[in-house]
């Protein structure tokens, strides 16, 4: 948390990048966003988006972040495709009529 007096803002500054909102949107899905393992994906997919890696430091960081995204999502319910969801349609009308 920043000091009084401190000018760094921790509000985020201009757009947030794709990458790190298909994160944030997969763990809200997931209901892993306001968990800690859920902060640390979106702080490593925020600073994989930022410029000056290396091609290793960015190998690097990409397995951190899929690593992170693993434990974050551990346990949480799985979501349904359309097919999956199509299919139990499927039986529960058959199963009605």
């Amino acid at each position: 948390m920043p000091k009084q007096g401190d000018e760094r803002s921790t509000a985020p500054q201009g757009p947030v990048p794709a990458l790190v909102e298909s994160y944030r949107k997969q763990l809200e899905e997931a209901e892993r966003l306001d968990t800690p393992e859920g902060a640390l994906v979106l702080h490593l997919a925020t600073l994989f988006t930022s410029d000056g890696h290396t091609a290793s430091g960015a190998a690097a960081l990409s397995r951190e972040l899929r690593a992170a995204m693993e434990v974050a999502l551990k346990g949480a319910a799985k979501q349904g495709d359309s097919i999956d969801e199509l299919t139990a349609r499927r039986r529960a009308k058959a199963a009605s009529a």
